[in-house]
């Protein structure tokens, strides 16, 4: 068993939001990181969109899910979006968090998704230096979280639920499109 801490950044100011991106540490501590992080891609997300940071939050014990116990961190500001008015709502770039952690006969990777990006082009495909700036955002973050930065496989009926740290982060070269639950 081990304590994990969920940490939130809420996402609002388009259709289909609010939406929520949720993130794991071994300890508490990383709410500047997060802010960096979205700071450093806020250039490709529509202005009308404001990241808001969690100052506290949840413990979890990672292999039954159960909360036991909160922390806080120092309050950040939000981040606003600066990336014009001009994007596809369901479209953007895809994350990848690998981790050397296996269940069940399959690797543990996590996702974040940044969803809508003003990343548009004529040939369907995302501009290069987009991409780019994305993967740098997300090495950056691994790299000043590294080994507190999880992957949490929750628990099911028939398993423990674990957590692995993230050895590497990928920003994948395509489009990716975010459906919720409410599609």
């Amino acid at each position: 068993m081990a304590t994990i801490f969920r940490n939130r950044v809420r996402w609002t100011g388009a259709p289909g939001l609010p939406g929520l991106s949720t993130f794991y540490f071994n300890e508490a501590g990383h709410t500047g990181n997060l802010r960096t992080f979205f700071e450093a891609v806020k250039s490709l997300i529509p202005q009308t969109i404001t990241f808001t940071y969690d100052a506290f939050g949840d413990t979890l014990d990672d292999t039954t899910g159960t909360i036991n116990g909160s922390w806080a961190d120092s309050t950040v500001a939000a981040t606003v979006g600066t990336g014009g008015v001009n994007y596809e709502a369901p479209t953007g770039l895809l994350i990848q968090w690998r981790t050397n952690g296996i269940v069940n006969g399959r690797r543990v990777n996590g996702a974040t998704f940044i969803v809508p990006t003003k990343s548009i082009t004529l040939t369907g495909a995302p501009v290069a230096v987009d991409v780019a700036t994305v993967q740098a955002a997300a090495d950056a973050l691994w790299t000043a979280t590294t080994p507190h930065f999880l992957v949490w496989s929750r628990p099911t009926a028939s398993r423990s639920g674990s957590s692995f740290p993230i050895g590497a982060a990928k920003c994948q070269p395509y489009f990716t499109v975010l459906r919720s639950r409410r599609d």
